[in-house]
C-alpha cells in the first residue's frame, strides 16, 4: 500500500512544481526533490519504500528498540470456541504505539497498523469470528450464520474481518459492520486484491449509510475517501464540499483534507494517502 504522494501528481523533473491543494510542494523544485521530502515527511522510520507491509512487527519492534521507542508486546492466550469447543491459541495485544501520521481512511501508522489480524479471534475448527470465540450470547442462531452458503463462501478469502462483518450484519448492528468491512479492505490491500477491497469499501459504504447511529465528522470524512478509493469521485467531492458547506468545521487541519480529497478526485487518483501533517496544510 503506498504511503506517500501518489507520483503522478508530482511535477517531472523539468517542470515547474505545482502546489496541490491541502499539502504545501513549494520546497520541491524537482520530482527528486519532491520524493524525498514526502519520505521524510511522511516516513517516521526513514526508510525509503513505500509498501508498509514490507515491515514485520519484529523489524518495527527493532527500530523501536534501537530508538527507545514503545513496543508492540503480546501475549498468547488459550480460549475454547462458544460455537465448536475447538480450543485455540491466539496472539492478543497488550501494548502498542503508532508513529506518523494515519491514512486518509484512518488506518493508523506503524506499528499499531500491523496488529490488526489481532483485533478479532477465528476458530481455526467452524469458521466463528469474534472478539473473543469464547464468548457468544446466542449460540444456536450463531451457528447458523456460520453454517450459511453465504458465510462459508466468505470463509475462502481468509480475511477475518469479512467474516466478522457479515456477522454484525446478521445482528443488524450497521456500524459495527461497516467498520469491519473497512478494515477487511485493509486486509485485502496489504495483499493487493484491489477488486476485493473495493467491494469491502462499497460495503462499508452502504452500511455506514444505513446505520441509525449518528456518524460523526470524522466517519463522514471517511466516506469522502471510501468513495475516492472506488472510484466514485463525483459522490466524494460533493460529499467534500456538503461537509464544508454545512458541518461547521472550525479545524484548518480537517477543512485542509477535505481540500485534498477534492483534489485528489479532480486526478482521478484511488490510491491510499498519508494525512498530511498540521503544519503542511495549506490554503490559497
Amino acid at each position: 500500500m503506498k504511503r506517500f504522494l501518489n507520483t503522478s501528481l508530482l511535477p517531472s523533473s523539468r517542470s515547474t512544481p505545482r502546489n496541490v491543494k491541502g499539502i504545501n510542494m513549494s520546497k520541491s523544485n524537482t520530482l527528486k526533490s519532491c520524493k524525498k521530502h514526502f519520505i521524510e515527511t511522511y516516513n517516521p522510520f526513514n526508510v525509503k519504500s513505500t509498501i508498509t507491509r514490507s515491515f514485520s512487527i519484529n523489524q518495527l519492534n527493532r527500530f523501536s528498540q534501537q530508538n527507545n521507542f514503545p513496543r508492540t508486546t503480546f501475549i498468547t492466550i488459550r480460549t475454547t470456541c462458544a460455537l465448536c469447543g475447538h480450543e485455540g491459541q491466539f496472539d492478543q495485544v497488550t501494548s502498542t504505539s503508532s508513529f506518523g501520521n494515519c491514512d486518509l481512511d484512518m488506518r493508523p501508522a506503524p506499528l499499531a497498523r500491523h496488529t490488526l489480524v489481532d483485533e478479532v479471534q477465528e476458530c481455526e475448527s467452524c469458521g466463528f469470528v469474534n472478539q473473543s470465540v469464547g464468548k457468544c450470547e446466542n449460540i444456536e442462531e450463531m451457528k447458523n450464520i456460520v453454517k450459511s452458503d453465504k458465510y462459508q463462501e466468505a470463509l475462502k478469502d481468509d480475511n477475518s474481518f469479512l467474516l466478522y462483518a457479515l456477522i454484525k450484519e446478521e445482528e443488524q448492528n450497521y456500524l459495527a459492520c461497516a467498520w469491519s468491512y473497512v478494515k477487511s479492505a485493509w486486509i485485502f490491500d496489504d495483499r493487493n486484491e484491489n477488486d476485493k477491497a473495493s467491494i469491502s469499501r462499497r460495503r462499508a459504504i452502504e452500511f455506514f449509510e444505513k446505520s441509525t447511529t449518528c456518524l460523526t465528522l470524522e466517519q463522514k470524512m471517511l466516506i469522502v475517501d471510501l468513495y475516492r478509493r472506488t472510484s466514485q469521485f463525483d459522490k466524494a467531492s460533493n460529499l467534500a464540499n456538503d461537509l464544508l458547506k454545512n458541518e461547521k468545521i472550525d479545524s484548518k487541519f480537517l477543512i485542509g483534507i477535505l481540500e485534498y480529497q477534492k483534489d485528489l478526485c479532480r486526478y482521478k487518483d484511488v490510491d491510499c494517502h498519508v494525512s498530511p501533517d498540521e503544519n503542511k496544510i495549506f490554503f490559497r
